[in-house]
């Protein structure tokens, strides 16, 4: 679900022209960095803490970029 999640993520931000657009773009990266790097990690070591914590920096990411989608970009005016 989770990668599902960055999928979407990264398809609104690819066609998604505003000024913040890259700031959003880096963070999605950097989450989906440590998200795959604690979930491919033995089971024995991995940690449901780090994995729940990127999760829920996602869900706030995703709802960031939900309330921007309406906004206008002033950076040209």
């Amino acid at each position: 679900m989770t990668e599902l999640i960055f999928r979407a993520l990264a398809a609104g931000l690819e066609i998604w022209e505003h000024k913040e657009r890259n700031k959003y773009i880096r963070k999605m990266i950097n989450l989906k960095k440590d998200w795959y790097e604690e979930y491919n990690k033995d089971p024995s070591d991995r940690s449901d803490a780090i994995l729940d914590n990127v999760e829920f920096e996602l869900r706030i990411l995703v709802e960031a970029f939900a309330s921007k989608i309406g906004t206008k970009d002033t950076k040209n005016k």
